[in-house]
Formats: C-alpha cells, sequence, structure tokens
C-alpha cells in the first residue's frame, strides 16, 4: 500500500510543500516557520512576516 504525500501551499512563500504547520485553517512550510522564530524584530524581514500574519488574521 503506497501512501500519499500531501502538498499544501504556503501562506507566506507560497510554495507547495508537504512539512509544516496548519495556523486557523492556513498553512505554514517548516521553512517560513523556523526563518520567522529566529528573525529579530529589527529585521525588516520580521515585519514582512508580521504582515503576512496579519492578513491571515484579517481573513478569518
Amino acid at each position: 500500500m503506497q501512501t500519499e504525500t500531501v502538498l499544501n501551499r504556503c501562506v507566506i512563500c507560497e510554495k507547495l510543500n508537504a512539512d509544516g504547520l496548519e495556523i486557523m485553517g492556513k498553512w505554514i512550510c517548516v521553512s517560513c516557520e523556523t526563518d520567522m522564530v529566529k528573525r529579530n524584530v529589527d529585521d525588516v524581514q520580521y515585519w514582512y512576516y508580521v504582515m503576512k500574519l496579519r492578513q491571515l488574521l484579517n481573513q478569518s
């Protein structure tokens, strides 16, 4: 019996990936999750993630 790999589209990078987490019905890939948690608030990329997560909250 074969196991099917399900690919989900990340709401941050929009790439298809099988590994990650679901938040409020939306998918965040493990790559974005890992990068997000190691960013400092002084980093521009941190605020990009904040903006994307706020958009996710507003869609609910």
